[in-house]
Formats: C-alpha cells, structure tokens, sequence
C-alpha cells in the first residue's frame, strides 16, 4: 500500500504492515482493568507472602521507577511467566469482557487492504489468548501476535523487532498503533515505524504522527493517506 504526503508533512512511504497493542487500544474496559489489578495483587501477596496492602505499595514504589506495569512485577521479585500464567487461571474473562466483532473485523479489513496485522501485548500468553477468545478475536485473525512470554516486554525493542521479522517487514514499512506514548509509541517510533496514538484526548509528542479516538479510524486514515 503506498501512501503520500498528508496533512502532518510526512513524505510518502509504503505500508505493507499495522502492528497494535492489544489492551487499552483495540479494546477498553475499566470493570476489566479493576478485577485485573484485584488479581495482580491477590496473586503478588500470594507470591511474596506479604499482605495485599504491603503488596500494592510495593507495586506503587516499583511503578516510579518503570514504565510499564508487566516491568514493575518483575522488579519486586515476581516473575513475569509466573504471574501471567496464575492470572489466565484466576480471572474469569467473561464475565469482564463482551465479544466485540468489530474487532475481528478491523483484522479482516487491513487484510483486505493487502497489509499484514500483527499483535504486541506485553500480557504473557496464557492470558492474551483469553482475552482474545473472550472478544472473539481468533489467534489467526493475526499474522503474528507477539507476548511477553515469548520475548522481553515493551518498552524494549525486542517484541517490535520480533513481531517485523515474523511478518517480513521493515520498520519503515510498518504502522504501529497503541494507547500509551512513552511504554509502546516511543519504542517504535524510534525504530523508524510511523505511530498511531489511541486517545480521546488531543496529545502532541515527537513520537505520535497521528491520534484517533478508536482503533476502527485506522482504515479511514490509511484511504485518506492514500488518496491525498
């Protein structure tokens, strides 16, 4: 897919790929996200045998000093593979999450556009696939879905670099769109990808080329990017 200069002076480029964050960008759910820090306490009381206000301080301590929560586990001695593991066993997922079709439509319709669809989630696997069955998004809706069980988290390179070399693609050749600037667009925009912030609110930064208010406006962007 070839796109040209659009209203943010960027000069044309070939896009054969969309990489997306999973949570907080193709789906939203605050009741969700509630029983997900329940648990994550719960388990990291469990783990470190301390209480779960003793437990949430210390995840609060740690969050000051990393940028991303599946980061912050870690730091206080839990491991990542551990904790995402017990999580995919204790949550039930649908009773927090409704099937939403339209995102394994917007899958269809990148695809339909000859561009290849990968998913970064810093969830371990066990856990993004749940999430995935409970919005029925099937793991092969995706060309690539990449986790932190499979590789380091963002804000590392790592899952970004992973997740271009499964589909064949150059970082210049690739979109990638999340919800957070500094934990997943940064990342990617230093690797040489255009960015896309998922955000009701008006955000400027040197790593965000563009901002839509849900991640159905993607396919919109992308045909004015093609016609203008």
């Amino acid at each position: 897919m070839e796109v040209s200069e659009g209203s943010n002076g960027w000069t044309s480029m070939t896009v054969k790929a969309v990489l997306t964050d999973l949570d907080g960008t193709l789906y939203r759910s605050k009741p969700y996200e509630a029983e997900i820090k329940r648990k994550t306490l719960e388990i990291i009381s469990e783990k470190l045998g301390v209480t779960e206000d003793h437990a949430e301080r210390r995840l609060m301590e740690a969050r000051k000093a990393c940028v991303t929560l599946t980061q912050a586990i870690e730091l206080i001695g839990v491991s990542r593979h551990y904790f995402y593991e017990e999580l995919s066993k204790r949550l039930n997922y649908s009773k927090f999450l409704k099937p939403d079709t339209r995102i394994k439509g917007l899958m269809d319709a990148l695809h339909a556009m000859g561009l290849k669809v990968a998913i970064i989630t810093n969830s371990g696997r066990p856990h993004a696939l749940k999430t995935m069955e409970a919005l029925q998004l099937p793991p092969e809706s995706v060309d690539a879905l990449i986790t932190s069980s499979d590789t380091e988290p963002k804000t590392s390179p790592k899952p970004y670099l992973k997740a271009l070399e499964a589909l064949g693609v150059k970082a210049s050749e690739a979109i990638y769109m999340g919800d957070r600037v500094e934990e997943e667009v940064k990342p990617a925009k230093l690797l040489g990808m255009k960015t896309i912030l998922v955000s009701e609110s008006k955000v400027e930064s040197p790593y965000v080329d563009w901002v839509i208010d849900t991640p159905f406006r993607i396919i919109d962007l992308l045909k004015d990017l093609m016609s203008g």
